[in-house]
């Protein structure tokens, strides 16, 4: 017997088949048990059938021909009798009669040699034959009699005790044959028993067999599906809190699992990118609006300065430098950010692309549960076609059927025969019953071997609907796939949402580096008007109403960066990570 190891090892190699052969092993252990049943069948029919053959040829035609040989013999002595009472014409004509019955009882001890297949029954052959010379010895001294009263005292003396001897001799041989063909229904009868006890042996072995394997491949197919299914609707659903699916299999659910695994985590990673790169977004527009403050309060104080040009250029100059820092530390900060922008619509053009893979693998994944299901409907189509060969084997059997009714009524002429032959042919009757019962029997066997093949057609109809069942479950899961299919599209549309979101942000950082040049080209003007504050402080006024708008422009800017900021961050939310 195995082990529990090595149970085990065959169920994971099982695992790794195709989903496909699974289904044609099942299909495959139904058609070896209903060969095995119609090939046993078939040998037990043949087997039976060369029994009732044997009994025939070397039983039934041998007592045909001992009575033939009897018949001769009851002639001969007939003829006897009509030769002791015919006148000479009379007796001529008996004299050939004579010769013919002669030749007729040769005639039937040579028919029955062939039938012979005991070395008792040549043994009995011989002591018939010579009990049949003495016979005819005696006729012919009867024949050459030269008067009436000799003729008599010759059939009374040596003819009829003669003639008596000969028939017990043949009615030993008629015994014999009547002993063997008893001995061969001995053997049929346990035959019979033996196929029956065989033929359910067979079924139940087969049937059991058959419904394991179904079971084992519907749990085998449902079970990781209904695995991935959940993990599927959590995905649908936003969840990828969830951890890896594990299927112990390497067929196209196996690789189906494996390729959802593989969306799922790299979405998961897509994900968390974008959430760290809109919380940087949200940080640079906090710093980008602190900066913006105090560029704000250092034109303020540029316009105080400008008013009050005749207090203080020296101040004026001081706080023109701290602006043109303030100024270099907010460019910085721009920069900074169009660089996170830039990664941000980087990352959401790979998301949309794994999303369309992850779309793409979900195609296939529907194409090889189409070949599954065209490949649970041909295993459905051979096994239907493992029925009509059934229904082929069950004509056989109503031919066979057929032979041990015709044997039955060849047994019934037989016991006609003998009936005739008188006390003769008794033991000839009772071979004739012992056939007839045999047929009867063969019959019986024919009718039982009938039903049997009806059961199995009945249990190749549980296996189609097995696979049935389990094309349906394919078809389950293929709108598990197209349910999956459309989460991803959904996907796509969000994280395409996202990055028209971040193109925007994109735009408005450009807007805000102009912004920035502009401020850079304010601050170099109000330095160079610093420098000629006593000659042109109109001009010096202007350049802070021109550098307050802005600042008031990047300040917009950074309140539109901060809403695109906590949109992403919303958008990003409705997945659980």
């Amino acid at each position: 017997m195995r082990s529990k190891k090595e149970d085990r090892i065959l169920f994971r190699l099982f695992n790794h088949f195709r989903v496909s052969t699974k289904l044609f092993l099942s299909a495959l252990a139904s058609l070896v048990a209903l060969l095995a049943m119609g090939i046993m069948g078939v040998i037990s029919l043949a087997q039976i059938d060369a029994q009732v053959q044997t009994i025939y040829s070397d039983n039934v035609l041998g007592i045909q021909k001992a009575g033939d040989a009897e018949r001769a013999v009851r002639r001969i002595a007939v003829a006897c009798a009509d030769y002791v009472l015919a006148d000479a014409a009379g007796q001529s004509s008996v004299r050939q009669d004579i010769q013919k019955y002669d030749a007729d009882f040769a005639k039937a001890i040579e028919a029955y040699l062939p039938t012979i297949v005991r070395p008792q029954e040549r043994d009995i052959i011989n002591r018939l034959r010579q009990a049949y010379g003495d016979y005819m010895q005696a006729v012919n001294q009867l024949v050459a009699a030269q008067s009436s009263d000799l003729a008599v005292q010759v059939l009374h003396q040596q003819v009829t005790p003669r003639r008596t001897a000969v028939n017990n001799v043949i009615g030993e041989l008629v015994q014999l044959n009547a002993q063997m063909a008893d001995d061969i229904k001995k053997e049929a009868d346990a035959m019979y028993h033996r196929v029956q006890v065989t033929f359910v042996v067979v079924i139940v072995v087969g049937v059991g067999l058959s419904l394991g394997l179904n079971l084992l491949v519907s749990r085998i197919i449902t079970k990781p599906l209904a695995v991935v299914t959940a993990a599927a609707e959590k995905v649908a659903e936003g969840d990828l809190s969830g951890e890896t699916v594990t299927v112990n299999t390497r067929d196209e659910i196996g690789q189906l699992t494996g390729s959802f695994n593989q969306m799922a985590g790299n979405l998961k990673s897509l994900l968390r990118q974008i959430t760290d790169a809109a919380e940087t977004v949200a940080s640079a527009s906090e710093e980008m609006s602190a900066g913006t403050e105090q560029s704000s309060q250092a034109v303020t104080e540029v316009s105080q300065a400008a008013q009050e040009l005749a207090a203080g250029a020296g101040l004026q100059s001081e706080k023109v430098q701290d602006t043109m820092a303030s100024i270099e530390e907010f460019s910085a900060a721009i920069q900074q950010i169009a660089a996170i922008t830039q990664q941000v619509a980087s990352a959401a053009q790979v998301t949309s692309q794994r999303a369309q893979d992850g779309n793409q693998a979900m195609s296939r994944a529907g194409a090889e549960m189409d070949k599954i299901n065209t490949s649970s409907k041909e295993i459905s189509e051979i096994i239907n076609e493992l029925g009509n060969r059934s229904q082929a084997i069950g004509q056989i059997v109503d031919l066979i059927s057929s032979i041990a009714n015709q044997t039955n009524l060849l047994a019934l002429n037989a016991a006609i025969e003998a009936a005739r032959a008188g006390e003769q042919g008794r033991g000839f009757t009772v071979v004739a019953d012992e056939v007839r019962k045999l047929a009867e029997q063969s019959g019986q066997a024919a009718r039982e071997i009938a039903d049997l093949i009806r059961q199995v057609q009945e249990d190749t109809a549980k296996a189609v609907e097995v696979i049935e069942s389990n094309t349906q479950l394919v078809e389950n899961g293929w709108r598990v796939i197209v349910e999956g299919a459309k989460a991803f599209q959904q996907i796509e549309e969000d994280v395409n949402s996202v990055s028209r979101q971040i193109q925007e942000v994109s735009r408005s950082t450009e807007e805000l580096a102009k912004g920035s040049q502009e401020m850079v080209n304010a601050t170099t003007t109000i330095g160079e008007i610093a420098q000629h504050v006593s000659e042109a402080s109109q001009s010096v006024a202007a350049g802070a109403e021109e550098q307050s708008a802005s600042i008031e422009q990047l300040a917009s800017s950074a309140e539109f960066l901060a809403s695109l900021g906590q949109q992403l961050q919303q958008a990003v939310l409705k997945f659980k990570l």
